[in-house]
């Protein structure tokens, strides 16, 4: 995918997009060409509550886990460049959308569905996914999309694979 250049320029980066849409993957490859701090949301609240996102899903719920993801964004405030790679439903609880959009750039991955769905066949560690057959996986997958894309498309730029960045807002 080609970035737009408002994507170089910006401070604060934040990649969104459903789960397997390779935020964390293209945030580190991004933070690279930038020379910048990559940071991982997930990895974030895994190193604070010294447990996994699965352990804390398990043990305290996936409101628990709503609120630490709330709780981070709230309290970041980055004194260097960086570009984040979040949760895939972080944006999507709360007022986190309107959050990272007055914090940074927003950009959204928006990755065919047929290719997220293949993806999360052979995922591992992912509570949302976990004891499904390859159909209810999917019918979930097409659920959380229809969910979650409208709360994506307010993000600032929009990334499609073999489509030019759009932008949805100011920049």
């Amino acid at each position: 995918m080609k970035l737009p250049e408002s994507v170089y320029k910006a401070p604060v980066v934040f990649l969104l997009g459903m789960p397997m849409s390779g935020k964390s993957k293209m945030g580190k490859a991004l933070a690279r060409e930038k020379q910048c701090e990559f940071l991982d949301t997930d990895v974030a609240i895994e190193q604070e509550q010294n447990a996994s996102i699965q352990e804390i899903f398990k043990f305290k719920g996936e409101n628990y886990f709503r609120g630490l993801e709330k709780d981070w964004i709230e309290n970041f405030k980055p004194q260097n460049p960086v570009v984040v790679a979040t949760g895939g439903g972080m944006p999507c609880f709360f007022d986190n959308m309107t959050l990272f959009n007055k914090k940074g750039l927003t950009v959204y991955l928006n990755i065919p569905l047929g290719m997220i769905i293949q993806r999360a066949a052979l995922s591992v560690n992912r509570p949302l996914f976990e004891n499904k057959s390859p159909e209810e996986l999917k019918e979930f997958i097409q659920q959380l999309y229809n969910k979650r894309h409208p709360i994506y498309m307010q993000s600032q730029v929009i990334l499609s694979p073999g489509e030019p960045a759009e932008k949805t807002g100011q920049i």
